[in-house]
C-alpha cells in the first residue's frame, strides 16, 4: 500500500468515528460501538455529522451503564449507546406516543438486533424507571423544541421544567445529563432562536441549572463550522448536519 493510500484509509476511519483526519484515540468500547455492524446504514451515513465517538467519550459513557436516550427518534445515538454500555448495560430509548402509534413494531425490530435496548414511553410525564436508577441521560438536538412558548416568550416553558424534573428524578446522584444543540447567536431571544431551531448557550445553561443541575462544561470544539453564523435556520440554508453545536454536560448533585 502506498503512503497516500494509507493516509486515505486512516482519514476514512476517522470520519467513521467522527474525528478529524489527524488520528485521535477514543476508548476501545466506544470505537467498537461506532463500528457495530448491527447499526442501520442510514444511521452510519450520519457519523461524520454526529461525531459519536467524540460525543460519547466526552460524556464518559462506560460499559455496564444504564442510560436513557430522550426523544430517540430514528435511534442514531440509541444504537451507539447500546454498543458503548455493552451486554452488562441497558439503553432505554424514549419515544413519543405518536411515534409509537405508527412505528412501534419497526422500533422493536430495530432494537432486537442489539439485545440491550427497550422502549421507554412517558405516561403522565413519567418514564417507566425507578428513582436514581440511570447513570446517563442523553438529550440530542431536541432542546430547541423546549425553550420557547409564545404564551410566555421569554420564560422557560412549563414542559421544559417538567422534563428536567423527570431527568433529575431518574438520574443517580452524580449522574450526567448530556445535551447537544445547534448554537444560536449570543444574546438572541428565545423567540428569535426558536425561529432558527437553535438556542443561545447561556439560555440553555440557565434553563437547566435553574432546575437544580450543576453545569460541568461545554465541549463546543467537537462541532465547529466557520461558515455557520449561528443566526439561520439550518434546514433552509444548506447547513443541515454542519452547524456549530454545543455539547453540554450537567450533573445531578451528589
Amino acid at each position: 500500500m502506498t503512503p497516500f493510500k494509507t493516509l486515505t484509509a486512516a482519514a476514512a476511519l476517522c470520519v467513521a468515528l467522527g474525528t478529524s483526519a489527524i488520528a485521535q484515540d477514543y476508548p476501545a468500547h466506544i470505537e467498537a460501538a461506532v463500528a457495530n455492524d448491527a447499526r442501520l446504514d442510514s444511521n452510519v451515513e450520519r457519523d461524520s455529522d454526529r461525531k459519536p465517538a467524540a460525543v460519547l467519550s466526552n460524556y464518559g459513557v462506560e460499559s455496564g451503564m444504564t442510560v436513557v436516550d430522550l426523544f430517540a427518534g430514528g435511534g442514531y445515538f440509541t444504537e451507539v449507546l447500546s454498543g458503548a454500555v455493552g451486554e452488562g448495560g441497558r439503553v432505554h430509548a424514549h419515544q413519543t406516543a405518536s411515534r409509537l402509534e405508527t412505528s412501534r413494531s419497526a422500533f422493536e425490530e430495530q432494537y432486537a438486533l442489539f439485545g440491550n435496548i427497550d422502549i421507554a414511553e412517558m405516561v403522565d410525564g413519567r418514564l417507566p424507571l425507578e428513582d436514581n436508577s440511570v447513570n446517563f441521560v442523553f438529550f440530542g438536538l431536541v432542546l430547541h423544541h423546549f425553550h420557547f412558548d409564545g404564551a410566555m416568550p421569554e420564560q422557560r416553558p412549563e414542559r421544559a421544567t417538567n422534563l428536567y424534573a423527570e431527568v433529575m428524578r431518574v438520574l443517580t446522584p452524580g449522574g450526567t445529563f448530556g445535551v447537544t444543540e445547534h448554537v444560536a447567536v449570543e444574546g438572541s431571544s428565545r423567540e428569535q432562536s426558536a425561529g432558527w431551531h437553535r438556542i443561545d448557550v447561556a439560555t440553555a445553561v440557565a434553563d437547566i441549572t435553574d432546575s437544580g443541575f450543576e453545569f460541568a462544561g461545554n465541549a463546543d470544539e467537537i462541532h465547529v463550522n466557520p461558515e455557520d453564523d449561528n443566526a439561520n435556520f439550518w434546514g433552509e440554508t444548506g447547513l443541515r448536519g454542519q452547524t456549530n453545536r454545543m455539547v453540554l454536560s450537567f450533573t445531578k448533585p451528589e
